[in-house]
């Protein structure tokens, strides 16, 4: 009897404490739910020190997102930041776009100016681009040893001819605002005008190396290259693959796992189709009726294959050059080295059928 009034009373223990746990949740629930005081504290009062930081962001993510300062007066966004906190008060699209960018400018000079002070073994990089509405501008970019890139400024040059003189001109100006003897070097292009700019800069400033853009050099060879014959052709037959198996939802479905994904670059084009040979010919056998004549023709071609893997042969280490050639760690020995194995592919093209293009590609080579 003892133990069944011990197994009792327990029992009432034990609703005893669950009845506690539920008041004690309730009254946590009740307590979340609780408006408190410090949640308005925000909304009547901030601190200026708060609102130019938030300033700060503001104008740092309109301007690094490429947002349209219009935005700050959307309805939306403006219902959107009252929401966040209600004592801050938007600027206005004229005070975003012009008081608060200068400022935010000016800042970030004098910072950059900082880094810079103590720096050596600068470059110079500049580029040049049209804007849609028909306005040069050129931008002048300066790396640090370490990697790191700073813009030092983007110049409207369009009331002017873009001469050799008038170019060299504006990189010494740069030059001369951080300290020449700062600089070892010059980036860019090899349109004319630039090389001779660069040339100019050199007589005045010894120290300061000319030296072309390796990226725009192999671009250029890997554009010529694509533009003859034999590659332009390959390239093409490549393309109306593609496209055909991409349209077509009854060839299509056979190469569902395994057709091409990306058409971004000749290379990517040209090795998926290599990649498919033994499918691409299977189909052209045992699902003929699925294709069309021209596409039939082509992928039933034995010399259409080895024609792609040479071509494919040539544009695989360009590819793996310019992905090198990419990185921020990357240095002139890297450079070179990368030429001599773009070279390299190229020497070593059979001297087979297409003879001709072996020559054509080592004549656009030292061209460049």
């Amino acid at each position: 009897m003892n133990i069944i009034r011990n197994r009792g009373n327990l029992g009432h223990s034990n609703d005893s404490i669950n009845d506690n746990e539920r008041s004690s949740k309730k009254i946590k629930s009740n307590y979340d739910n609780q408006q408190r005081i410090d949640e308005h504290y925000d909304s009547l009062k901030i601190a200026n020190s708060k609102v130019q930081m938030a300033n700060q962001a503001l104008i740092k993510l309109f301007v690094c997102c490429g947002i349209p300062f219009h935005l700050v007066q959307h309805p939306f966004f403006v219902d959107f930041i009252k929401i966040l906190c209600p004592a801050y008060s938007l600027p206005s699209r004229q005070q975003l776009s012009a008081n608060m960018l200068n400022s935010e400018i000016s800042h970030i000079q004098i910072k950059i100016n900082g880094i810079l002070e103590n720096e050596t073994c600068l470059t110079l990089g500049l580029d040049g681009w049209t804007s849609p509405v028909g306005q040069s501008f050129y931008a002048f970019i300066i790396f640090t040893k370490s990697g790191k890139e700073f813009i030092h400024s983007i110049q409207n040059l369009s009331k002017e001819s873009h001469t050799s003189q008038y170019i060299a001109k504006k990189i010494i100006e740069v030059i001369e605002s951080v300290g020449a003897e700062k600089f070892s070097a010059v980036v860019s292009d090899n349109a004319s005008s630039m090389v001779k700019a660069k040339k100019l800069v050199n007589e005045k400033y010894e120290n300061i190396m000319p030296i072309r853009c390796i990226d725009h050099q192999i671009n250029l060879i890997t554009t010529d290259i694509c533009k003859l014959p034999f590659a332009e052709n390959l390239l093409k037959k490549c393309i109306k693959i593609v496209r055909f198996f991409k349209t077509s939802h009854k060839a299509g479905e056979t190469l569902r796992t395994e057709i091409l994904e990306n058409m971004s670059t000749a290379f990517d084009c040209a090795n998926s189709v290599l990649s498919c040979e033994t499918i691409l010919k299977n189909i052209a056998v045992q699902d003929a009726d699925t294709l069309n004549n021209n596409i039939k023709k082509i992928i039933s071609n034995r010399h259409f294959y080895v024609d792609l893997e040479e071509l494919v042969s040539i544009i695989e280490p360009i590819k793996k050059a310019l992905k090198c050639l990419e990185f921020k760690s990357t240095t002139l020995a890297d450079c070179f080295i990368e030429i001599i194995k773009l070279y390299a592919a190229i020497k070593d093209l059979p001297e087979t059928r297409q003879i001709s293009f072996r020559k054509e590609c080592i004549e656009i080579f030292n061209k460049r």
